[in-house]
C-alpha cells in the first residue's frame, strides 16, 4: 500500500488532488487480526484527504466474508 500512495503521489504537481475528496474503502485479510491496520489505513487515507467510508471488512480463514457487509460497502462507494 505504501508504493501504491507513493507511485500515485508523485504522478502530478499537487499530490492531494489524487487523493482530495475520493471515497475509499478499506478491508483486509488477515492471519493475525488486522485490526491494527485497518486503523492506520484510515488514518492514513484521510489525511490525504480521501472520504473513508465508515464500514470496513475484515476477513480471515476463521471469519469469513460477510456478503451482506460487501454488498452494503459497495452499496456505499456507488452512492459517492
Amino acid at each position: 500500500m505504501t508504493n501504491a500512495v507513493a507511485w500515485l503521489s508523485v504522478g502530478c504537481d499537487d499530490f492531494r488532488e489524487v487523493f482530495s475528496t475520493k471515497p475509499a474503502a478499506i478491508a483486509t485479510h488477515s492471519g493475525g487480526g488486522g485490526s491494527k491496520l485497518l486503523v492506520a489505513l484510515r488514518l492514513m487515507l484521510g489525511h490525504l484527504g480521501c472520504n473513508v467510508i465508515g464500514r470496513e471488512l475484515l476477513t480471515s480463514s476463521n471469519r469469513p466474508l460477510n456478503d451482506a457487509s460487501a454488498l452494503a460497502i459497495l452499496e456505499q462507494l456507488a452512492g459517492a
